[in-house]
């Protein structure tokens, strides 16, 4: 909980911030709680910590091997949107999704002693997956802020503006096509994600799917969530604009609850 609270810290800055400047200087706070957090490792020191955040961060320091690089990867990661700068092509969101929430799965990776090359091609895919959901989501709220997430190559591509986007232009056919191309490769990358998890013998050993005393398999619930929702956007053609879109789907809590986690079968074709 605690490196995903850090993580949910991390994204609010743009919010909380009428400037880069200050933006910069609350992402400084966390590379220096970072790092006197690790330096307070070899000098035994008790330092008190205001922030209820960067205590949690410190017993998990104190208490588990994790690595410092993943913590400040996550930080350098959020002066990336600070300057509501838009994404050139597609590659270039990903590779700042990539930066942004592969650590986190890394650390917790890390916790559940369960780092190898394929899981971190799983959590390579699955943050991918996951941060193009977020900014799917987070469309009309960013338009409200005046800021597009959107790749600038998809919006030539379908002669949209930014300033459609800002009008809330999310029910016509060029908005919706957009839409779909970023859920499309969300949908590509979760099955990515799922033929992984059943080409690693590890996890099938240790019944990762089955088994619901398995605490690991916490891990990757948003994989369930991401599921869900690429269904239900599917099911209203990509138009943000629907209200069914934002409605709670009261089986999801359920499918959370018995880790129903979906097959690379059912996500054979979008």
């Amino acid at each position: 909980m605690a490196i995903r609270a850090l993580n949910v810290e991390l994204a609010s800055v743009r919010d909380q911030v009428s400037n880069s400047q200050i933006g910069q200087m609350r992402l400084q706070f966390w590379r220096d709680s970072i790092d006197s957090i690790y330096s307070s490792l070899k000098t035994n020191e008790i330092k008190k910590i205001n922030h209820p955040v960067a205590r949690e961060i410190d017993l998990l320091i104190k208490y588990n091997q994790v690595s410092k690089m993943w913590f400040h990867r996550l930080i350098k990661s959020r002066e990336t949107t600070l300057n509501d700068m838009p994404f050139a092509d597609i590659e270039q969101l990903e590779n700042y999704l990539e930066q942004s929430i592969t650590p986190a799965y890394y650390l917790l990776l890390e916790l559940a002693k369960q780092r190898s090359l394929n899981t971190d091609h799983i959590a390579s895919h699955l943050a991918r997956s996951q941060g193009l959901i977020n900014v799917v989501r987070g469309i009309p709220y960013n338009a409200h802020k005046r800021r597009c997430l959107i790749p600038l190559s998809y919006l030539v591509e379908h002669n949209i503006s930014q300033q459609d986007i800002f009008n809330g232009q999310f029910s016509n056919e060029q908005c919706r096509h957009v839409i779909y191309q970023l859920c499309n490769r969300s949908w590509f990358h979760l099955q990515k994600t799922m033929e992984l998890f059943e080409q690693d013998k590890n996890f099938q050993k240790q019944n990762m799917f089955s088994s619901s005393k398995n605490h690991n398999r916490t891990l990757f619930l948003p994989i369930i969530v991401i599921y869900n929702y690429l269904r239900r956007i599917k099911n209203i053609d990509f138009d943000l604009t629907n209200k069914n879109i934002n409605e709670r789907n009261p089986w999801l809590v359920w499918d959370l609850w018995r880790h129903k986690f979906p097959c690379s079968k059912d996500l054979s074709s979008f």
